[in-house]
């Protein structure tokens, strides 16, 4: 049985990291009069690739209660053994496998119970729940082993050091990389300086402000603590560390700088995604804590989303 987990946790895993090429597959380029490209989600999938998404779908659900099953039957023991001493793949294959597990569970609820997705509340909030699946994944997984992802302890010379170099990063991106990169990959390639992306964040923001404060307050905290911790989590967390672990600290640092780039779905700024995504793994590599790059993540989508509430819309979210 123990061998059928397995499995099943590396095709809900497999499954988790396919739906990047599928969102990408998913874009839609269209040709604006200035001669450039406008990519926006597409309103309808191709017949293949809504088949594809299908199986995909299937797998995952079956998958996801084969994988409780099985862990119910065995009480969860390989839970209890993960992390026990360095960090190996199957961990990330069980971290991912239970995100694709409580994101099925809630889809199913809303399925039975069809009034909680139309509530405008809870829809607001239902792109940043994968997040929070992250969070709980992690959770479950770790208890008590924070330390071996990089939560470890943090000290006087941390307040000193890693606050001023977070500024420091921070800056470089608003006024550097974030303007002068970005325009210029966007000349290259033809492509409209636009990111559905964060315009779909903006207009969050303001339909929550329509509603009621308190949705603003949860959409600040959606944004700029949830998101960045959970996305903290996968790339710095689990996979940079087993990448270093197995290839070493220059692998590490690029392939989950790519992955984080790509995992955001936005082809303009994938130019600046990936230099950030270097940054935040060179602070984790640095001070060896990943609350180092949480600080960052959190600072910049923090700041994004004050500034987007004031209408100026000058910083991006990551």
């Amino acid at each position: 049985m123990d061998q059928l987990r397995h499995g099943v946790a590396w095709c809900l895993c497999a499954m988790f990291f396919l739906m990047v090429p599928l969102e990408f597959a998913s874009l839609e380029w269209r040709l604006t009069p200035h001669g450039t490209w406008l990519i926006t989600p597409a309103e309808a999938s191709s017949a293949p690739l809504a088949l594809v998404m299908a199986i995909c779908s299937i797998l995952v659900l079956v998958g996801s209660f084969v994988f409780v099953l099985c862990g119910c039957l065995r009480r969860f023991t390989h839970e209890q053994r993960l992390l026990e001493s360095t960090l190996q793949a199957r961990d990330i294959a069980y971290f991912t496998a239970w995100v694709q597990t409580f994101n099925l569970f809630f889809t199913l609820m809303l399925l039975l119970f069809p009034g909680l997705g139309e509530a405008m509340a809870l829809s607001l909030f239902t792109p940043y729940l994968p997040f929070c699946w992250m969070c709980l994944s992690a959770a479950w997984i770790l208890k008590g082993r924070w330390r071996q992802i990089g939560f470890v302890q943090l000290d006087s010379a941390f307040w000193v050091k890693v606050p001023l170099a977070v500024i420091g990063i921070y800056l470089l991106f608003v006024f550097v990389v974030d303007r002068h990169l970005t325009e210029w990959f966007a000349d290259v390639c033809s492509l409209e300086l636009s990111s559905w992306r964060e315009d779909s964040i903006s207009e969050g923001i303001k339909q929550a402000s329509g509603l009621n404060p308190l949705l603003v307050v949860l959409q600040l905290i959606a944004i700029g603590l949830i998101g960045p911790m959970a996305e903290e989590i996968l790339f710095r967390g689990f996979l940079q560390d087993w990448l270093t672990k197995d290839w070493g600290a220059g692998v590490g640092v690029m392939a989950s700088a790519l992955l984080f780039a790509l995992f955001h779905i936005d082809v303009p700024l994938l130019p600046t995604l990936f230099l950030l995504g270097m940054a935040l793994a060179l602070l984790k590599s640095w001070t060896k804590n990943l609350w180092a790059p949480i600080l960052f993540h959190c600072f910049n989508n923090t700041i994004a989303t004050l500034v987007d509430m004031s209408g100026s819309g000058l910083v991006g979210y990551f």
